[in-house]
């Protein structure tokens, strides 16, 4: 005696399996587009109505929040500045130097840290803001 058997063939395509590819997927994508940062030293600069261009050859001095001073993302003791200033800037004494002050700190830090550049033989000395 024979049996009959009937055999159905799947005709559905694993649907499941596509949409936790996809799932996986969106979450990679938002994950790593999430972890993107900038480099660099946090600085809320102060605002500006316009706004100087990017200059390739500088010198970079940043003054934080709490008053830790940077020159080209590098910490520097206050008491050292000038003469570290004077080192960069006898390598090229064209260079700009570029004053990053947070907003928060007094102008009179501010002043400082160009007064220091200019002692240490700066022509340029630019003060860096954002745009409005």
């Amino acid at each position: 005696m024979k049996f009959e058997t009937h055999q159905k063939q799947l005709s559905t395509v694993g649907g499941i399996a596509l949409t936790d590819i996809i799932f996986l997927l969106l979450i990679f994508f938002l994950l790593s587009a999430s972890f993107v940062m900038q480099p660099g030293i946090k600085v809320n600069l102060p605002e500006a109505a316009t706004e100087a261009d990017n200059i390739d050859q500088s010198i970079t001095i940043t003054l934080t929040q709490d008053r830790t001073i940077y020159v080209n993302d590098k910490p520097v003791v206050k008491s050292e500045l000038v003469n570290y200033l004077e080192w960069l800037i006898s390598a090229k004494p064209d260079q700009v130097v570029i004053v990053k002050a947070d907003a928060e700190v007094s102008l009179q830090s501010a002043v400082e840290l160009i007064d220091a550049a200019k002692t240490a033989g700066a022509e340029k000395v630019m003060i860096a803001t954002q745009d409005k």
